[in-house]
């Protein structure tokens, strides 16, 4: 089974040609006629699975900065062992949940600690949802509103 998504950026082509053969990136398997890009399809990913530093350290590796850490952008290899690859290569764009706040100027100078805070914010946001979803918890929506 293969998903198929349109290329929104010249970097995602790219970062895909350097990611080639990295275990924790998605791979590239064809394109479609009307240039339309074919992955493999993976399920999304258990949270409680994460190996985001694996693949952040995998895409660092390489030489670029993902930005835009946020679930949605990681699934998780069918093998079960908990494996993740990265998708959304693009590089262009970075979701207001996972930026920095010093990022939030014109042009900001993304680094290797852009998506540090962005894998710290997913990581809180995973703790918080288990947390939360847990019979055992004592915290509640009703408390975090308040």
């Amino acid at each position: 089974m293969h998903f198929v998504q349109t290329c929104r950026s010249q970097h995602e082509n790219l970062h895909l040609f350097k990611s080639r053969g990295r275990l924790h990136v998605v791979q590239l398997l064809d394109r479609t006629e009307d240039g339309r890009l074919v992955f493999e399809k993976y399920p999304r990913i258990s949270l409680e699975a994460f190996t985001a530093f694996d693949v952040m350290e995998a895409l660092h590796s390489r030489g670029f900065v993902h930005r835009d850490v946020v679930a949605r952008n990681f699934l998780q290899v069918v093998t079960g062992d908990g494996t993740l690859v990265a998708c959304d290569l693009e590089t262009d764009h970075a979701s207001v949940t996972c930026k920095a706040p010093e990022l939030s100027v014109e042009n900001p100078p993304y680094t290797v600690e852009s998506d540090v805070y962005g894998i710290r914010t997913l990581l809180s946001f995973t703790v918080l949802r288990h947390l939360l979803s847990s019979s055992h918890s004592r915290l509640s929506f009703g408390m975090l509103e308040s």
